[in-house]
C-alpha cells in the first residue's frame, strides 16, 4: 500500500512538470469574435428612418455604450460585495459530523506517581467506530466590530463607484455633443464638396486636352492645372477632416460603424447659439460641490477615517462567546449528548505595539487624502476657468467666420454672375466655390467647436444631466428629460433663473463667513484708529517742532522749498540734530520747516489708509528742514532713531 502511494505521488510530480504554455486555437478566436460582435450591439433598438437629433443621440450613448455597461457593472459587483460583507456581521454558527475507525481498541493504564507500580489495569472507554457531531454559535465582539467598519469603508466604495459612474456619463455626452455637431457639417457639406470635386477634376481633365492638342500657351496650361490640383488638394483634406465624424459618433452610440443613419440638421442662417453669462465665481462654487472627481475624494477621506477607527479597535482585546449542542455516539460515555457554553478573552501582543503605527499611517493618510482633494479642486477650478474662457474666445470666433462665410458667398454668386457675362472664366468660378466652401466648413466646424465649449462649461461644473432612474426609462423619454435638463442650464448659464437646487450657500458657511467678515472689519477699524492716532502725534509733534527750533541765519531759502529733504519721523531724529546744531556752535532759534499747515489735513487723510510706517512716511516726505554744510546722512543717525 506504501508503495502504491508512493508511486502516486511521483506519477503525479512528473505531470505537473509537464506543463507547456497552449496558444489559443483558431477555431476558439473566431467563436470568441463573432461571439462578441453579436453581443456588443444585442438587445438594441433599431435606429428607424427618422432623422436622430442632439438628445436622441445622448440617449443612446447613454443607454447602450460600452463603457457606461463598464462602469455599471462594477458598481453592481461593488454593491454584491456589501451584501456579501453584511454575513460578516452575524455570529458564526457552524455544525460538524465525522465518523472514524481504528482497527484496535483504545486502551489505557495507570502508574502510580509514588513507586511506579501499575495501579489499574487496561482499560477503553472507546469504541473502536467513532461518530460524533455538533452544532455551535461562536461570536467575537471585535470581529463584529471590524466587519462592521469594513462594511461601511464597501458602501463608500459603492459611492465612489458611483461618482465614476457619472463622470463617464459626462464625458461620453460631451463627446456625443462634439461628434454630433461635426457630423452634421459633414452630412451637409461632404455632399456639395463631392460635387465640387467632380467639377474641378472635369476641368483638369479638359486643361490637359487642350494643352495636349497645343491650344494654349504651355505655362499658362501649367499654371491653370497647378491651381486646380490646389484646389483639389484643399477639397481633399476638407473631405478627410469631416469623413471620421460620423463614425465616431456611430460608435459612442454603440452601433456598428459602417451603418448609415440620418441627422437633424439645423437651420444654418439662424443657429441655436448657447450663452454663458453668469458669474464665473458662481460656476466654481457649483464645480466644488458638484464634480465627481470631488465627491470621490471626499468618500476616500472616509474610508482612511474608518481605517484609524479599525486600528484602534484591532488594539483592544477580543472577546469571544460560543455555545453549542454535542453528540458523540460512543457507549462508553454516561451522556451521550449535552450543552456547552464559554466566554474567552484574549490579546495579541503584537497588536498593542504595531496598533499604534497603524493609527498614524491611517491618520496620515488622511492628511493625503486632503492634499489631494485640495489638489483636486485647484484642477477643477483651473478647467472652470479654462472652459470658461474658451467658450468666450470661440464665440467670437464664430461670429468672424460666419459673417466670413456670409461674404465669401456673396462674392461667389458675383463671380458666378461674371462667369455667366463671360467676364471670368472657369477656373475664376472654381476658385470662389472652393473658398466659398471652406468658409462654410470653417463656419460649420467651428460652430461645433462652440458646442463642445459649451459642452466643457456643462463637464467642468459636474452637471448631471440624468432622470433620477435610467434602468425604467425609455430612449424617447429619456431623450425628452436631457432636453428639458440641458434647456433649463442654458437658462441658469446665461442669467434667466436662479439656481435653487443644491447651490445656494449653506447657513452653516453663510455663518462662518459672516463672522470671518465682522473679524476683518474689526481687524480694519483697530488699525485705521491705530494709524490715524499716530497721524495726530506726527502733526502735534511738527507744530511744536516749528515753534520751538529755528537757525539765526537767513532761512528765506529753505523756507522756499529748497532745503535738504529729510525723513522726519520721530522725537530721536529731531533731538540729533538739535546736537549737531550745538557741537558746530549754532545759536539755537525756532527752525524753519517748509510745510503748509494746510497740508495737514490732507496728509491725516491719506495716513487714514495706509499702516502707522507709511503714514509717517507721508508726512515726512512734505516736510523739509534748512541745514548748512550738513548732508542727510550727517543729520539722521540711525541710531538715535526710536520706533
Amino acid at each position: 500500500m506504501q508503495r502504491l502511494l508512493l508511486v502516486l505521488s511521483v506519477l503525479l510530480l512528473l505531470a505537473a512538470c509537464t506543463v507547456k504554455p497552449q496558444p489559443s486555437l483558431r477555431t476558439d478566436v473566431e467563436e470568441r469574435a463573432y461571439t462578441d460582435l453579436k453581443k456588443m450591439i444585442a438587445d438594441q433598438k433599431p435606429m428607424g428612418d427618422t432623422p436622430i437629433t442632439l438628445y436622441d443621440a445622448m440617449a443612446r450613448a447613454i443607454t447602450y455604450n460600452l463603457d457606461h455597461r463598464l462602469k455599471m457593472m462594477e458598481k453592481a459587483l461593488e454593491i454584491r460585495q456589501l451584501d456579501a460583507s453584511r454575513y460578516d456581521l452575524l455570529p458564526k454558527l457552524s455544525a460538524t459530523a465525522g465518523y472514524s475507525r481504528r482497527n484496535n481498541d483504545f486502551g489505557s493504564y495507570s502508574e502510580s506517581l509514588i513507586d511506579g507500580s501499575q495501579s489499574l489495569v487496561a482499560s477503553t472507554s472507546q469504541e473502536r467506530n467513532s461518530y460524533v457531531s455538533d452544532i455551535s454559535v461562536m461570536w467575537n465582539v471585535l470581529d463584529f466590530g471590524v466587519s462592521y467598519i469594513r462594511a461601511n469603508q464597501q458602501a463608500d466604495r459603492i459611492l465612489i463607484m458611483e461618482e465614476r459612474r457619472r463622470k463617464v456619463i459626462q464625458n461620453i455626452i460631451q463627446d456625443v455633443r462634439y461628434a454630433y455637431w461635426r457630423a452634421v457639417s459633414a452630412e451637409v457639406l461632404i455632399k456639395d464638396m463631392v460635387t465640387l470635386l467632380g467639377k474641378t477634376r472635369e476641368a483638369l481633365e479638359r486643361s490637359k486636352e487642350i494643352s495636349g492638342q497645343r491650344l494654349q500657351a504651355p505655362r499658362e496650361a501649367l499654371e491653370y492645372q497647378k491651381a486646380l490640383l490646389e484646389n483639389i488638394r484643399l477639397l481633399w483634406g476638407i473631405i478627410q477632416k469631416l469623413t471620421p465624424a460620423k463614425v465616431e459618433l456611430a460608435t459612442l452610440m454603440n452601433i456598428s460603424p459602417g451603418t448609415d443613419f440620418q441627422l437633424e440638421v439645423p437651420d444654418w442662417g439662424s443657429p441655436h447659439i448657447p450663452s454663458v453669462d453668469v458669474a464665473v465665481e458662481k460656476m466654481e462654487y457649483m464645480a466644488m460641490i458638484s464634480r465627481p472627481e470631488l465627491k470621490e475624494e471626499d468618500y476616500r477621506k472616509r474610508i482612511s477615517a474608518l481605517e484609524a477607527k479599525k486600528a484602534i479597535l484591532n488594539m483592544l482585546p477580543g472577546i469571544k462567546i460560543d455555545f453549542g449542542y454535542n453528540y458523540d455516539k460512543n457507549d462508553f460515555l454516561y451522556n451521550s449528548s449535552w450543552w456547552d457554553a464559554g466566554a474567552y478573552i484574549s490579546q495579541n501582543i503584537f497588536d498593542l505595539v504595531s496598533g499604534p503605527e497603524k493609527y498614524r499611517n491611517a491618520t496620515a493618510k488622511q492628511e493625503i487624502d486632503d492634499i489631494r482633494r485640495q489638489a483636486v479642486s485647484m484642477a477643477v477650478l483651473m478647467q472652470v476657468h479654462l472652459a470658461y474662457q474658451r467658450y468666450h474666445l470661440i464665440r467670437k470666433e464664430y461670429r468672424i467666420t460666419r459673417n466670413l462665410d456670409e461674404v465669401t458667398s456673396r462674392l461667389n454668386v458675383q463671380v458666378i454672375q461674371e462667369v455667366v457675362a463671360g467676364s471670368a472664366n472657369e477656373l475664376a468660378a472654381i476658385q470662389s466655390a472652393t473658398n466659398a466652401m471652406v468658409a462654410r466648413m470653417r463656419h460649420h466646424l467651428t460652430y461645433a467647436e462652440l458646442q463642445n465649449a459649451i459642452g466643457r462649461v456643462y463637464n467642468s461644473i459636474g452637471i448631471d444631466p440624468l432622470p433620477s432612474e435610467l434602468a425604467s426609462v425609455s430612449l424617447p423619454s429619456l431623450s425628452r428629460s436631457m432636453e428639458k435638463i440641458f434647456t433649463r442650464w442654458e437658462r441658469v448659464l446665461d442669467g434667466s433663473i436662479k439656481i435653487t437646487d443644491g447651490f445656494e450657500m449653506p447657513p452653516g458657511i453663510r455663518a462662518i463667513l459672516a463672522k470671518e467678515r465682522d473679524e476683518e472689519e474689526h481687524r480694519r477699524g483697530a488699525a485705521l484708529l491705530k494709524v490715524s492716532d499716530k497721524a495726530v502725534e506726527v502733526r502735534n509733534d511738527l507744530r511744536k517742532t516749528a515753534d520751538i527750533f529755528e537757525r539765526k541765519e537767513d532761512t528765506s531759502s529753505f523756507a522756499s522749498g529748497k532745503g535738504t529733504p529729510v525723513q522726519l519721523i520721530t522725537r530721536g531724529d529731531i533731538y540729533h540734530f538739535q546736537r549737531k546744531l550745538e557741537e558746530e556752535g549754532e545759536e539755537l532759534k525756532p527752525v524753519v520747516i517748509s510745510m503748509n499747515s494746510s497740508n495737514f489735513s490732507g496728509i491725516e487723510r491719506q495716513a487714514r489708509v495706509r499702516t502707522p510706517v507709511a503714514a509717517l512716511e507721508t508726512v515726512s516726505s512734505q516736510v523739509t528742514i534748512g541745514s548748512r554744510g550738513m548732508s542727510r546722512e550727517s543729520i539722521m543717525d540711525p541710531r538715535a532713531r526710536r520706533y
